[in-house]
């Protein structure tokens, strides 16, 4: 917090306060400056939160799509004036205890995140942050690393394009929904910056020059087209000190930098575009179809709002109304598009459905507008109103860590407006706007809406998306003619300088720097203590625990179910993620499924079902499986959330078999989508499924046996096939939702909701059947060490080698820890990333499993890759080839992620989780101290230890990639993967 009171009007190391606001919602006193001498905005939300976060942002706007916003990204973050060393920001990754350490490239703003919990590092990683950003080196040869070049390949001597953004956009726009997104995006806003990829077309990409790309930093990294926001309980005081020394070398300008309004149609559209779809699929019933409209502007901040509202109405969940229309109408298998998106300065909103024949891509227009037509004569249902402002309020009040940092997901709420001029406050405390639309609303305001965006919208656009079986293919032979024509063409000279620069870039990429004018912190810095919640059990139920938390208010309740997996028929363990998807959105006996949905929403902030399973953590290694339920809401709906949970648990029912079907349509397509965007999890899922029974469940539950379980599922799903598996999924529910093995966890802020909350888990645990274990069904288990390729639609690969070393339990575990990110930072990133052009290198290890792994994302290469993996890191870590500075930065990088905070709802769940494994704080602790005396030796020991003999011979290899490029590269391997379909 501040060290004294603030007032408007104030000035501040260079900075005038403009305006202050005490924000309820989020506990925070908002501060909105601007530096008096070159116009650099500033907002600062003061709290009590020790995850403190700052991110400078800039309005970027690209004319083309090279990508140059986005490689840009990527370089300013390789070397700068004050640290002229070749990394910086990987650097940093191994010298602080940072939380979040980042840098996102939007459509029309570049940002740099980071956060920390430490002073001292959080002052490190401004002063490297800014000097990155204001004052880069943009050197030739980290533009050619990072953004693209032409080099020849060392085994054939052909040429290829090499390049870190280069291959992250192929990976990207192999990916179904980002094509669908960036076409649609496009087609809308055709006139300015938002009809270009800011990412980067693979295809454009090469034809971005070094001077460009410095050109676009000049114009638009000035302090007077920044955007500084700033979050924590650290002085906003040192802060502003410590951001005018930078910006005070600047004079203020004006940076051109607006987004002008799209011109709006006369006429509406229609348009087709291809995506790629693999060749063993049905490409009759894979079309899409749908519309998209032109919206509100930025400027318009209660249009916006109202916009956001009437998307949570009509999308908000199953039985939204225009959800429900396309979904249930039997055309297709899922919905598309993603509704209202504030992206840009402009609004859009798009709605079809995906899996349709092209016959039908009128009916679904006719769909989407009959059912917005009947919404505006009719009129809204005011339960979908009630339903909707729950929603609202809680969501603007929950304190999330799922994907980022607490403070980034802030951000994202009004970062597009704050660049476009609109009112960020708005964004962040929208009181007294809700107030004006609830006033509204009962003035047909909502209808009103629907008629104004929707029915007499001509900025609409007709969009029908065809699958292309051989666009990938296609793709990659143009690039290949592109390339046969550039060799072609090279002159002697030209050669001579393609080889040069591959030479140099590897000298640089091979020298040992030094790193000491980067700021670090000492292992004395990192607090020997671990993090703990304590929970409070019910002195007449231990099945319950209570946690006071500072939620915002907020009431958590999560409910498990502990169950022997081997007691439930092997045949249906495969159905579990359909139980669980389906078990709160198909309704009950007593009530249908609409009715329990708008429950769900109109008094909870949603109820997810999850399943999951590991093994204890003490000496018997036991297997353990849980299914959950977790919900939150408002205090003043807690008996109202009881008692759905309770109507749920007892009276589950399955027979809506139409919309069993639309379930199980959905998580096909829904798990085909993850494939190319998380590739290298579900490659290191496949490679580890055969060490363990838990893992083989695992991959059955979540990985590409899932996935391939749903297409066998989705094939001639009659009426009978349905009933059948409506009747398992009964039997499941049966076997699993059982008093006697029943937990529950409660988070709250206040005393009296806490009381609450307990009293009613008491009252629904006493409400829940006792049953009874039944027949034991072994599943017998032999290890199997993998060596494969899953090929699917993509222009990139993804690899995974993983094998058994010990687990947390065994002291060497600690030592482990470390050994992967030294091999991670000090080679495999270098090897797989700078030099192979992958996206990412990892090495990975598991303390809680006992599984190393090394992991390579949008890689270029297969069999390069797993000679890394195989040879030059072990190689590497057994020599003791690194200095003992290297081990510290490693420690420090393993506290970052031992201490990391999360949610305080996620603070409680965790620890009833490690009481449910055993694991003890004290275990936590002891691990902790034996972390931070890591040496070198014990790396070099430990590393020959596991990596030269026993487990490391039976490695588990499994890579996902396209099938033109695993043929090419299994014929240079002297053991080719066995290559299977997704």
């Amino acid at each position: 917090m501040t060290k004294k009171q603030i007032k408007n009007g104030q000035r501040i190391h260079g900075f005038i306060v403009r305006r202050i606001a005490n924000i309820k919602d989020i506990q925070s006193i908002f501060y909105e400056l601007e530096h008096e001498k070159t116009g650099a905005r500033y907002i600062h939300l003061a709290n009590r939160d020790t995850e403190n976060g700052f991110c400078t942002l800039f309005k970027t706007i690209p004319q083309d799509s090279t990508g140059v916003a986005h490689i840009l990204e990527h370089t300013v973050l390789t070397g700068s004036e004050k640290y002229p060393v070749r990394d910086p920001f990987f650097s940093m990754t191994r010298r602080s205890l940072n939380t979040f350490m980042n840098a996102f490239t939007s459509c029309d703003w570049t940002a740099y995140p980071f956060s920390s919990e430490n002073e001292k590092d959080f002052y490190n990683l401004l002063d490297v942050y800014l000097d990155a950003a204001f004052f880069p080196n943009i050197s030739e040869l980290n533009f050619r690393q990072e953004g693209h070049r032409l080099e020849f390949n060392k085994d054939t001597g052909k040429l290829e394009f090499k390049g870190v953004v280069y291959n992250e956009m192929k990976g990207a726009m192999s990916s179904e929904d980002s094509i669908i997104a960036h076409e649609i995006q496009s087609a809308l806003l055709p006139s300015g910056t938002y009809a270009y990829n800011s990412g980067g077309d693979p295809d454009v990409i090469p034809d971005l020059t070094h001077e460009q790309l410095k050109a676009f930093h000049a114009r638009f990294y000035h302090p007077s087209n920044s955007y500084n926001f700033s979050y924590g309980n650290f002085p906003l005081e040192k802060h502003l000190e410590v951001v005018d020394r930078v910006l005070s070398r600047f004079e203020k300008i004006d940076p051109r930098a607006k987004v002008p309004p799209e011109p709006r149609w006369k006429n509406s559209k229609e348009m087709e575009f291809y995506y790629p779809l693999g060749k063993d699929e049905d490409p009759g019933q894979k079309y899409q179809a749908g519309l998209a409209w032109l919206t509100a502007r930025t400027d318009e901040p209660f249009e916006v709002l109202s916009l956001e509202f009437l998307n949570e109405i009509l999308l908000g969940d199953t039985e939204a109304p225009l959800y429900k229309a396309l979904v249930n109408s039997g055309l297709g298998t899922s919905f598309m598009g993603g509704g209202f998106d504030d992206d840009y300065f402009d609004k859009i909103f798009v709605c079809g459905l995906k899996g349709i024949k092209r016959k039908d891509a009128k009916k679904v227009e006719e769909i989407i507008m009959d059912t917005l037509r009947g919404l505006a004569q009719k009129g809204i249902n005011k339960e979908l109103i009630a339903a909707a402002f729950n929603n609202f309020k809680i969501s603007r009040k929950e304190i999330s860590r799922s994907h980022y940092p607490y403070f980034i997901s802030l951000f994202f709420r009004f970062a597009s407006s704050w660049i476009h001029g609109s009112d960020p406050l708005l964004c962040l405390d929208s009181d007294k706007d809700m107030e004006k639309l609830d006033q509204k609303i009962k003035e047909g305001f909502l209808e009103k809406q629907i008629e104004k965006y929707f029915l007499n919208n001509k900025h609409m656009l007709s969009l029908l998306f065809v699958p292309d079986q051989e666009m990938n293919d296609f793709l990659e032979q143009q690039e290949q003619k592109r390339l046969a024509r550039i060799e072609d063409e090279l002159s002697y000279e030209d050669r001579l300088r393609i080889m040069k620069t591959a030479e140099d870039l590897e000298k640089l990429q091979d020298f040992d720097e030094d790193l000491s004018c980067l700021p670090t912190l000492s292992l004395s810095d990192i607090p020997v203590s671990v993090k703990t919640s304590k929970g409070v059990r019910l002195s007449h139920d231990a099945g319950i625990v209570r946690y006071k938390k500072p939620t915002n208010g907020l009431c958590y309740a999560d409910i498990l179910f502990d169950f022997d997996i081997e007691m439930i028929d092997t045949t249906v363990w495969p159905l579990f993620p359909i139980f669980c998807r389906a078990l709160p959105i198909m309704g009950t006996k007593n009530f249908s499924s609409e009715y329990m949905v708008r429950l769900i929403s109109r008094y909870t902030g949603g109820i997810s079902a999850g399943q999951s399973i590991m093994r204890k953590f003490d000496s018997s290694r036991e297997l353990v499986s849980f299914f959950s339920l977790a919900v939150q809401c408002l205090p003043e709906t807690k008996k109202n959330t009881f008692d759905i949970i309770e109507e749920l648990l007892n009276n589950f029912c399955f027979a809506d078999l139409d919309k069993l079907k639309t379930i199980i349509l959905q998580m096909k397509d829904r798990m085909e989508e993850a494939i190319v965007g998380n590739g290298h999890g579900f490659a290191y899922s496949l490679a580890k499924r055969g060490f363990d029974k838990e893992f083989k469940i695992q991959e059955m539950w979540s990985g590409v046996h899932n996935l391939k379980f749903l297409k066998e599922l989705a094939r001639d799903l009659d009426e009978q096939k349905l009933k059948n598996i409506a009747e398992d999924l009964v039997y499941l529910g049966r076997s699993i939702i059982n008093r006697e093995k029943m937990r529950i966890i409660l988070a709250a802020s206040r005393d009296q909701d806490i009381k609450e909350l307990s009293e009613l888990a008491l009252r629904l645990k006493k409400n829940i059947p006792l049953r009874y274990d039944q027949i034991y069904h072994f599943e017998d288990f032999k290890q199997n060490n993998m060596k494969e390729c899953w090929t699917t639609p993509t222009n990139v690969s993804f690899v995974a080698d993983c094998f058994r070393v010990a687990d947390m339990r065994n002291e060497d575990a600690p030592v482990l820890d470390v050994i992967a990110k030294v091999m991670k930072s000090c080679f495999i990133h270098k090897e797989i990333r700078e030099k192979g052009g992958a996206y990412g290198g990892y090495a990975v290890y598991d303390k809680a499993t006992g599984i190393f792994s090394f992991q390579s994302y949008r890689d270029p290469n297969i069999s390069k890759t797993i000679s890394v993996f195989r040879e030059g890191a072990v190689e590497y870590i057994c020599s003791g080839d690194f200095p003992e500075e290297k081990v510290k930065e490693a420690i420090l990088q393993v506290c970052s992620v031992l201490d990391r905070p999360s949610s305080p709802h996620a603070e409680a769940f965790s620890d009833f989780y490690r009481r449910i494994i055993g694991l003890s704080d004290e275990a936590r602790k002891e691990y902790k101290k034996r972390l931070l005396s890591v040496t070198r030796n014990d790396i070099i020991m430990t590393a020959k230890k596991y990596f030269t003999e026993g487990g490391f011979q039976n490695r588990s290899l499994a890579v996902i990639s396209s099938d033109s490029k695993i043929e090419k590269e299994n014929k240079k391997m002297s053991e080719p993967l066995e290559i299977r379909k997704i």
